[in-house]
């Protein structure tokens, strides 16, 4: 196929092949077509999502993130403060995949990311009908890790899909080391943090890495 594209009329002093590779597959002066060329290509972006954004990206601050602050058997949970941080250290992890669709003129890459996301705040808990005023509360969430699916079409990208799983989360209120001897309370906990994750990491960090793709020279800079 190689030689074919090859063989073709210049065009504009360059073969069609290299016209097409242009148009089409270089991204930020990255080849996305190949293996190596995505790789660079999501690296680059990590890395302008990281260092542009930082503010807004890492640490994630309550007033980014109100969780829902249900009651669930007579159980509440609120966040007077918090902060979440990791989004920034998402790594990729082995190479991402290429598919082209000739039809739509498009490229997927998918490449796996990593990272570890740790939470720290303070809550008003109220069991019963009776509140515990600002108790500590962390938590980490390890391995961390899924695919982020890009759609770009030339050097534009179109959209961002994320949504990760983690291995784990060890958690812990007030001063125990664990979640303590009430499992509602704990439950409750769980459940606002699962709601912080999803956010953190489908909202903020996929608009993290949007806004870095548009950041990325583009090949005509």
């Amino acid at each position: 196929a190689l030689a074919e594209l090859t063989t073709r009329p210049l065009v504009h002093g360059h073969s069609s092949h290299d016209k097409r590779r242009h148009e089409e597959g270089l991204v930020g002066g990255f080849l996305t077509d190949d293996t190596q060329g995505a790789n660079l290509y999501i690296d680059w972006i990590l890395l302008a999502a990281k260092t542009t954004t930082q503010s807004h990206l890492d640490p994630l601050l309550r007033e980014n993130f109100q969780p829902i602050n249900g009651n669930h058997r007579d159980v509440s949970v609120r966040f007077v403060r918090s902060k979440l941080k990791g989004l920034g250290e998402f790594r990729r992890k082995g190479d991402c995949n290429v598919t082209r669709s000739l039809e739509s003129n498009t490229r997927e890459i998918v490449c796996q990311l990593s990272t570890e996301l740790r939470f720290n705040g303070v809550m008003n808990v109220t069991y019963q009908g009776v509140t515990k005023p600002e108790v500590a509360a962390t938590a980490l969430f390890y391995g961390v890790n899924g695919p982020v699916t890009m759609l770009l079409k030339g050097w534009k990208t179109l959209s961002v899909k994320f949504s990760p799983r983690y291995d784990g989360a060890q958690i812990s209120l007030g001063e125990s080391k664990d979640c303590g001897k009430n499992a509602a309370v704990c439950h409750e906990f769980y459940t606002q943090l699962i709601h912080l994750f999803e956010y953190a990491t489908q909202k903020v960090f996929v608009k993290a890495i949007l806004n870095g793709a548009r950041r990325v020279p583009s090949h005509n800079q």
